[in-house]
């Protein structure tokens, strides 16, 4: 070996044994490489025109930041270090993603987060982060912002205060940031925002305890800020109490689903409501199967034709499942993951792309967790077993290197 290989492996072994790999120099970082602290939690995907794009909370350093990575749909992950999206000195908390539109320099999307008291977001195109700094939305503390494109030149961007309102802003596609609208201030707390857009209005949905329980309201809003349905519209009538709403769009109507505690355990339940603000469902939609646990975090998506409502069953393992909902409310089957040794699946989130969805949640198996998927056919059934791809999951740190040189190149592991 010439004297430069030796000086050269040292130098490389060296900087290996000191700590972390640097962006700037990693040795096939394609997962898992996860076996070590550090995780990512609360995913959010959208379709592109020929990929998904995935983004979440990631923990590999001091502070959460938020990583993202696009995703094939034959389920190769295509950034398997991740896109980083935002590192501020703080943590950075609640992602939420939007495709947009695609142009010459591919797929644009808009990135929303919280950032320790403010709200920022960041233009992506392709996996280049146009917005490095952050486009700042709100200068102070939110809660779980969401945000969907209106098909032309808008983002709408909605979230919860800490006075318990609703609240939004659009975000043009040069990043001008609208001026402050407010989608609902009634008495008591309004939390949990989701968005969907039906190619007229977007439709906004929220919890709602004004009533001293818990209810689901929605009201529609135009694409400039001008709400509709002022105060909001009750979409639920029933005992107990619901949470965790999500609203997708297909067809002429608006699918909204939420657990609800009506028969006691949490059940996945939804209402179809029209362009015009009718609720069609009431009595609410059983979207899950009756069973004796419980059923949580609800995601919602379409092809085109039906909804697909994604969510967790908490039996045994914890199954991920399936339930395809035909446009005039006919829920038509269920599919379930197989089983692992998880000892926790939360945080759903779903999205359909040529043929295909691809689902995400954060699991947590022994002392690992991250972010994982799996692609799902139109029939909704599994296609990658109980995962298919680790998305998020990355090491906190790399350690006990070791290389052989081979002649002309060299391994290092």
């Amino acid at each position: 070996m010439s004297s430069k290989s030796i000086v050269f492996l040292s130098i490389l072994f060296f900087s290996l044994m000191i700590g972390k790999v640097s962006g700037s120099f990693m040795v096939d970082p394609e997962p898992p490489i996860y076996w070590l602290p550090g995780g990512q939690d609360r995913p959010s995907i959208a379709r592109g025109t020929f990929s998904f794009f995935a983004v979440w909370e990631d923990e590999r350093e001091e502070y959460r930041h938020i990583y993202g990575t696009r995703i094939s749909t034959d389920g190769e992950v295509l950034d398997t270090c991740g896109i980083l999206i935002s590192r501020k000195t703080y943590s950075q908390r609640y992602p939420a993603i939007a495709f947009g539109y695609t142009s010459a320099d591919g797929d644009n999307y808009f990135v929303v987060w919280c950032d320790s008291a403010s709200l920022k977001g960041a233009r992506v195109k392709g996996n280049e982060v146009i917005d490095t700094l952050g486009i700042t939305i709100m200068n102070e503390d939110v809660y779980s912002p969401r945000i969907a494109y209106d098909g032309s030149s808008r983002y709408m961007v909605v979230w919860a205060t800490l006075d318990g309102d609703i609240k939004g802003k659009t975000v043009s596609i040069d990043g001008n940031v609208s001026t402050l609208f407010t989608i609902c201030a009634e008495t008591g707390t309004q939390g949990s925002p989701n968005i969907s857009f039906n190619g007229t209005n977007f439709f906004v949905v929220w919890v709602d305890n004004r009533g001293g329980y818990w209810e689901i309201y929605g009201a529609r809003v135009t694409p400039d800020g001008t709400v509709l349905d002022v105060g909001g519209i009750k979409l639920v009538n029933a005992t107990g109490s619901r949470s965790n709403p999500r609203v997708g769009y297909c067809n002429g109507y608006w699918l909204c689903v939420w657990e609800d505690t009506r028969e006691g355990d949490k059940d996945i339940y939804g209402t179809r409501v029209d362009g015009d603000g009718n609720v069609l469902d009431d009595p609410s939609i059983l979207i899950s199967q009756a069973s004796a646990y419980d059923e949580l975090y609800p995601a919602v998506a379409s092809d085109g034709n039906k909804f697909i409502v994604t969510y967790i069953e908490n039996y045994g393992y914890k199954d991920v499942v399936n339930a395809l909902v035909q446009t005039d409310g006919t829920v038509v089957s269920h599919h379930r993951s197989t089983n692992s040794l998880i000892i926790s699946r939360i945080y759903t989130d779903v999205a359909f792309c040529n043929n295909v969805y691809f689902a995400l949640w954060k699991h947590t198996e022994s002392y690992r967790m991250g972010i994982v998927g799996s692609r799902i056919d139109e029939d909704g059934v599994f296609l990658d077993g109980w995962y298919c791809k680790n998305v998020g999951i990355t090491a906190t740190i790399q350690r006990r290197p070791d290389c052989a040189f081979g002649g002309d190149s060299m391994l290092v592991v």
